[in-house]
C-alpha cells in the first residue's frame, strides 16, 4: 500500500469484530454495557437464523460468526453484512487479485479495516489503528 497510512497497515486473517465495531464506530462514549449486551443478543439471534438456513456452511465460518463475531478470510459478502453494516466506502480495485474493497472506519480509537473481495469472497484483510482517540 502507498500513501500516508500505507506502512502502518497489517495483514490479518480475521477482520473487524461486530461488537467492537458497533461500540466504536462513532465519535461518542463507549456504549453502555446493557446496550452492548442487547446488541450481542440480537446479533446471536440473527447468526443462529442464518446458520439454520445455511447448513452447508463450513465449521470454520460458523465458528467465526457464532463464537468470534468476526469477519474472516473466505467469508462472503452476505456473511460480512450479517456481522457489520454496509461499509461507508466501497472501492473498485485491482490489487491483491481483488476486484472490490470495503472500508470500515471506527473512531474510538481511529482505525480502518480494508476488506478485499474477489467476486463475493473476502480474500485479504488489512487493518490500521492509530491507538489515539480522535
Amino acid at each position: 500500500m502507498s500513501g500516508l497510512l500505507g506502512p502502518n497497515f497489517k495483514d490479518y486473517k480475521m477482520g473487524p469484530n461486530a461488537v467492537n465495531y458497533w461500540g466504536n464506530k462513532e465519535k461518542k462514549r463507549q456504549k453502555l454495557s446493557a446496550e452492548a449486551k442487547e446488541f450481542t443478543v440480537q446479533l446471536d439471534k440473527k447468526i443462529d437464523e442464518y446458520i439454520k438456513h445455511n447448513p452447508q456452511l463450513s465449521d470454520e465460518i460458523k465458528e467465526q460468526l457464532k463464537i468470534f463475531h468476526s469477519v474472516h478470510l473466505g467469508m462472503n459478502k452476505e456473511q460480512v453484512l450479517l456481522l457489520l453494516e454496509e461499509p461507508p466506502k466501497k472501492v473498485p480495485v485491482s490489487e491483491y487479485g481483488a476486484d472490490e474493497k470495503w472500508i470500515y472506519i471506527t473512531y474510538h480509537p481511529y482505525a480502518e479495516d480494508h476488506l478485499y473481495f474477489k467476486g463475493d469472497i473476502v480474500i485479504k484483510i488489512l487493518g490500521f489503528q492509530t491507538g489515539n482517540v480522535l
